[in-house]
């Protein structure tokens, strides 16, 4: 029987530098193979002066080792499926990132997990913090199949909810690949229910809300659903740092990607003035190779 996560939230009002809160942290550096299964991690609330942290303001579960199955056999909740506020992460310097799963290794699987029920805010609107449902950094092989991130049912079940004006973006990606792994697999993942107040500027052209974001190599990434992605962005970029993208993808280097199958949908912009830009997919592909893109709908 799992414990009871109920009652009064975890608060925590940190003022060190590098204060950040990790509901689990793996270092295993051998060839063995390490399992994360079962876990809940919610009902926390978490507050930092502190600014930009690699391993991330608030994460539920950080992994640097290799040969590492986190949710394959049991999915890990992190937050919630439904509801709003779970966990909610209060940084006061612009540039903050908390993450849901944030990986680095070697053949790395993420299957399963349930990611939602997360709110990030600030001290202000010149102060910036963002948020990643599941980060792959460094990574050579990684496999995100069938996540849920965000909620099926609940609105802003994760809400970057700070309206900021910071020329510090406030990120929010569903599932991001930051590292130019030699396999990538993103498939049967539901990205739903994501609202981003940020509001920058015309000329803030940085990473700001996607579904989907793949900044290297050749990706597989088949057959995801993702909706009910708000952001309220002015960025009037309409390339790779459009104010709102479901699927996005940077692979200059290598081709042979295959985007099919997605279904991508209901995605809104709410900024208040500009010739702002909406991508179902955005892709910057190598001009040589093969490349797939195929049977998406995109409503």
């Amino acid at each position: 029987t799992a414990p009871s996560c109920g009652g009064t939230a975890m608060t925590i009002n940190g003022t060190a530098t590098s204060y950040r809160f990790t509901g689990i942290h793996l270092a295993q550096s051998t060839s063995t193979t390490s399992s994360i299964q079962g876990n809940t991690i919610q009902n926390i609330s978490w507050l930092t002066t502190t600014g930009v942290i690699a391993t991330g303001i608030c994460t539920g579960i950080y992994c640097t080792g290799q040969n590492v199955n986190i949710g394959t056999i049991t999915g890990n909740t992190i937050g919630s499926g439904t509801g709003t506020g779970s966990i909610v992460s209060q940084c006061n310097t612009s540039g903050g990132v908390a993450y849901g799963i944030l990986v680095l290794g070697n053949s790395i699987n993420v299957s399963n997990n349930t990611i939602g029920s997360i709110t990030t805010t600030s001290s202000g609107t010149g102060v910036s913090h963002g948020f990643v449902g599941i980060s792959s950094q460094g990574v050579t092989t990684f496999t995100a199949n069938n996540n849920t991130i965000g909620s099926t049912t609940t609105a802003n079940s994760i809400n970057c909810s700070q309206a900021s004006t910071s020329s510090t973006s406030q990120v929010l990606h569903g599932i991001e690949v930051l590292s130019s792994a030699t396999t990538v697999t993103i498939q049967n993942n539901t990205i739903a229910n994501l609202t981003n107040a940020y509001a920058g500027s015309a000329t803030t052209a940085a990473l700001q809300t996607r579904g989907i974001y793949c900044a290297f190599g050749a990706p597989t990434i088949t057959s995801n659903t993702i909706y009910n992605l708000t952001s309220a962005s002015t960025n009037i970029s309409g390339t790779t740092s459009a104010a709102l993208s479901g699927i996005t993808i940077i692979s200059t280097i290598s081709a042979g990607a295959t985007v099919s199958q997605n279904t991508i949908h209901s995605l809104s912009s709410t900024g208040a003035s500009g010739a702002i830009v909406v991508n179902g997919i955005y892709y910057n592909g190598p001009t040589t190779g093969t490349n797939v893109i195929a049977r998406n709908n995109i409503h």
